[in-house]
């Protein structure tokens, strides 16, 4: 009987429970019927689902922003509190904007609240105290509303939340990608995460992660953010990513920085943090910095936004081990030994944000004193026309080489640069974080061989943006080594300047070695050697690493000796199985570059001769391929090719013997000249000094000559172009020797010259006379009451003064070019050139290029604010419609009509002034890349001598 009591007590407790449970529920308005409505959606006939801030919710609804949404309730003053879980359910246009709910009781405001596309949720309650009709609407605004948990609740009744609004409850420190994944990602960020349950998610709405890693400054982190701040045609590329925090967070430190590059461009781009859709943080990134560790601030941050864009060009940014802390957690350094600077950032609160220079020196103080770079310390950015996989080469295999003035290089970086159709940096760049550890740098550069381009460039050498060695790179000159001095510096920069032209030069850098203190003698690098005999075939030996015949030519020019099918065919029957051609050229071909303008190239120097480059005659050409460096300029705007070829000896001969006869005349292959028994001049080098020089020409009989070469490394044989075409000589029975061979040897005639000034202000200018092409227009704006037009013509007018201004600014420095003759004592006549002010003073050409570049990347930013005044107009030209009066249509017709010319001057302006200042670098480059030294007296960069 007692157990039957308890039987029946039981039931009615768990009866009475459950009808008090029942009690408290509230009612969901999406079960009541609504009295009407228009652009709304309930959860179930949204793919059954809302999804707002990375969550799911099946109760609710969503109001479009389009015009005359809304939904209503008949509630007959039942109910005491509305609640519900406000976001955004953008159906249309997912990008960046925001909006507005409004929800009225009886036509009285209860709720106004902005809401921002992909904001995370929130609970929200009002008092609705006696209210009949409740009306939710969105005015017409740009962002769409999702309300899911939409409850109403008697007076008897407690409110409370009955689905979550973020996602992440622990209450301990996350990381980000690791722990928590974003709700939304742009789509140029890509996300990386060691948590295997990200990279293939079971729930189809999560983010999908990479399984990779993330690089910056030569370090790796396996959690973070990838984002591509791309350069785009229109607007600045924006990428986001958000991640709904709910609020739970006191601060967030995280690495960011430039990624480790290839391929890069040297550019700039943004990096923001938004709270709440509040900036906490934003920094300018700029490729090769190094990257810094970063603490701020979020408190009270709800859902956190990470946006990154392009500033020049594009760039990529990395964004690793984002850590989250709650309230009496104490941020805890990823780099143990990061050097804390407060960030003074415009709106930050420097006491709310800490800013860190992420430091490598742990494992750089591991590496020896004495340390190469590349496989000890690999380069963390690289870009110009390289990628680590074509430029970086780590002693992977003896036979992974490049090869730099017939030498095999096995680890090293080639720098080849390019010029791009979206962007002017045509240089090449390699950049190695060396932590403050080092003093001192050693390395050796040269012309890459089987590159496909002989021209000139230079090499800037810098530690921590100060530059340490500044050297022009010549194709022809053997290989160079050079110490510089690193004064402990972190960030170490190789630049290749570049050019303007389509084909550029590869350059090496090779045995790069690292030093704490004084550099010391070492043997870190191994490079194959041949066997070198008393006297060996010079063919035999190696073969040439530079061999350039006339372009025009297209027969084979080397012969190896090494089959019987192949041979030279020479006038009296004979067949030569082993030897090369030499001929010049004379011709028209011009390269078209990217402006599809015909530009100066520059040549490689004959030997220490010089060859001068410029405008001369009016005439522009720049490259004849293969080999564009052996063009020179004459006055009808011809091209002039010399022809060489050039060996590596070893160190070990100091005697090279040859026999040179002409196989074909130079009349019976050309038209292009008619001159009569031409003289041609060979010169033979020895590592850049010309050590003989002979006159060949086309009657001769075949002639053997022996020169001294004084073991050098680089044994060049150059045929100097006279101003025609040669006939094709062909050298061969080459043999190099140790010892003095019995044959008598022509030498060099020896020269002591004094420079003599014969002559003042010969004509020779280098400077654009760039204000003459400025336009000189007076235009008054004209007005209406149409708002677009006139909108119009204000952009239309502040943007052309920002042009006017910039213009004034350039054309208040004004200076000219003074060209003097000068003769040396055995009466060769040479040039002083040197650029000055009107009061006399000479400026330095280097400064003079650096700020034509800056004159040049400024315009090319103006001529981009007149693009968008053009794009303006086409909305604008739609205001013409709403003017009535036929005068007044006419003539604002004649107004658009003569801005446009008006446009179309200044934008022409622009591309000349462009134009001009490259001519003028061009110009100066040239005459640097060909400067002399005339007896003992240098050129300088305030005066240039050349030939």
């Amino acid at each position: 009987m007692k157990r039957l009591r308890f039987y029946i007590l039981s039931v009615l407790l768990a009866l009475i429970s459950i009808s008090a449970t029942a009690q408290d529920k509230p009612v969901y308005l999406h079960t009541l019927t609504p009295l009407g409505g228009h652009n709304y959606k309930f959860a179930h006939n949204m793919n059954d689902y809302l999804e707002m801030g990375g969550l799911v919710y099946k109760r609710g609804f969503g109001l479009s922003a389009q015009k005359g949404n809304f939904v209503e309730w008949s509630l007959k003053g039942k109910y005491k509190t509305l609640s519900f879980i406000l976001g955004s359910e953008p159906w249309y246009d997912k990008s960046h904007k925001k909006g507005i709910l409004v929800i009225t009781g009886d036509g009285r405001k209860i709720v106004d609240r902005i809401i921002t596309t992909y904001e995370s949720p929130q609970w929200i309650t009002a008092d609705i105290t006696g209210v009949d009709i409740l009306r939710f609407y969105v005015p017409n605004t740009d962002a769409d509303a999702g309300l899911a948990d939409v409850a109403v609740w008697r007076a008897d009744q407690t409110p409370y939340q009955t689905s979550p609004t973020h996602t992440f409850t622990k209450s301990e420190p996350i990381m980000l990608c690791r722990d928590l994944m974003p709700y939304r990602v742009g789509n140029r960020h890509t996300i990386y995460s060691s948590n295997p349950k990200f990279i293939k998610p079971d729930d189809i709405l999560a983010y999908r992660a990479e399984d990779g890693t993330i690089r910056l400054s030569g370090q790796t982190y396996k959690n973070g953010i990838e984002a591509n701040a791309e350069m785009a045609l229109i607007g600045n590329a924006e990428a986001i990513s958000h991640f709904n925090l709910g609020g739970q967070f006191a601060k967030m430190s995280f690495i960011v920085g430039p990624l480790d590059t290839d391929d890069g461009t040297l550019q700039r781009g943004w990096f923001v943090i938004k709270s709440n859709d509040k900036i906490i943080y934003e920094k300018e990134i700029i490729e090769g910095e190094l990257a810094s560790e970063v603490t701020i601030d979020i408190e009270g941050c709800r859902y956190l936004e990470i946006r990154t864009h392009n500033a020049t060009g594009s760039l990529r940014i990395g964004i690793a081990n984002c850590m989250l802390y709650p309230k009496g957690y104490e941020v805890v350094s990823t780099n143990q030994t990061a050097q804390t600077n407060l960030n003074n950032l415009p709106g930050n609160d420097p006491t709310k944000v800490i800013e860190k220079t992420i430091d490598t020196s742990e494992y750089l103080k591991s590496l020896p004193d004495v340390c190469k770079l590349v496989t000890s310390i690999p380069p963390y950015a690289i870009g110009g026309g390289m990628t680590r996989e074509n430029a970086v080469f780590e002693d992977l295999s003896q036979y992974v080489t490049f090869s730099m003035g017939g030498i095999k290089y096995s680890e090293g970086v080639v720098l080849q640069s390019t010029t791009n159709f979206f962007h002017n940096n045509t240089g090449a760049h390699v950049l190695f974080n060396l932590g403050g550890e080092f003093d001192y740098l050693s390395f050796t550069t040269g012309w890459v061989g089987k590159c496909g381009v002989l021209k000139n460039d230079w090499l800037r050498v810098t530690a921590d943006d100060k530059v340490v060695l500044q050297v022009p790179l010549k194709a022809t000159d053997p290989n160079r080594s050079y110490t510089v001095p690193l004064h402990k510096c972190k960030i170490l920069k190789f630049e290749k300047l570049g050019m303007a032209s389509m084909d550029h030069p590869a350059f090496g850098l090779a045995d790069m070695v690292v030093y704490r203190g004084k550099p010391v003698e070492h043997n870190l690098f191994h490079h194959p050697v041949p066997e070198c005999p008393e006297t060996i075939d010079l063919i035999d030996l190696n073969l040439p690493y530079i061999h350039y015949v006339s372009s025009a030519m297209d027969v084979k020019r080397l012969f190896d000796g090494s089959t019987q099918r192949e041979y030279f065919a020479m006038p009296n029957g004979e067949r030569i199985y082993k030897g090369f051609l030499l001929k010049t050229s004379v011709h028209f071909d011009l390269e078209m570059g990217p402006t599809s303008e015909p530009t100066t190239g520059i040549i490689a120097p004959a030997l220490g001769a010089s060859f001068m480059v410029g405008a001369i005659g009016g005439a522009t050409v720049s490259m004849v391929a293969p080999f564009g460096a052996l063009l020179a300029l004459a006055a009808g705007g011809t091209a002039h090719e010399a022809s060489c070829a050039a060996f590596n000896t070893w160190k070990e001969y100091n005697y090279v013997t040859f026999t040179v006869a002409c196989r074909v005349k130079h009349n019976t292959i050309d038209t292009i000249d008619c001159k009569q028994d031409p003289v041609e001049i060979l010169k033979i080098g020895a590592d850049g000094e010309v050590v003989a020089e002979f006159g060949i020409y086309d009657k001769m009989q075949p002639t053997t000559y022996t020169v001294p070469i004084n073991k050098c490394q680089q044994l060049m044989f150059w045929l100097e172009c006279g101003g025609s075409n040669s006939g094709q000589f062909i050298l061969y029975d080459l043999k190099v020797h140790k010892n003095k061979p019995q044959i008598t040897i022509p030498l060099i005639t020896e020269r002591n010259n004094v420079p003599q000034v014969l002559a003042d202000k010969e004509p020779y200018n280098i400077c654009s006379n760039a204000a003459e092409l400025y336009p000189q227009i007076e235009w008054q704006r004209p007005s209406t009451i149409n708002r677009t037009i006139n909108e119009y013509f204000a952009l239309y007018t502040e943007r052309l003064k920002k042009f006017d201004d910039f213009m004034e600014e350039i054309f208040k420095v004004q200076y000219t070019t003074v060209s003097r003759y000068i003769k040396s004592a055995n009466g060769h006549q040479y040039r002083s050139i040197s650029v000055q002010e009107r009061e006399g003073d000479r400026y330095n050409l280097f400064k003079i290029m650096e700020r034509n570049k800056t004159i040049i990347n400024t315009m090319m930013d103006q001529r981009s604010l007149v693009t968008a005044v053009r794009v303006a107009r086409v909305p604008a030209m739609r205001g013409l419609l709403e003017i009535t009066d036929p005068k007044r249509l006419v003539e604002f017709r004649e107004h658009f009509k003569q801005a446009a010319e008006i446009l179309k001057a200044y934008e022409d302006a622009a591309a000349k002034l462009i134009e001009a200042k490259k001519a003028e670098n061009k110009a100066i480059e040239s005459l640097i890349n060909n400067s002399l030294d005339i007896d003992g007296i240098k050129s300088t960069e305030f005066e240039v001598y050349v030939k």
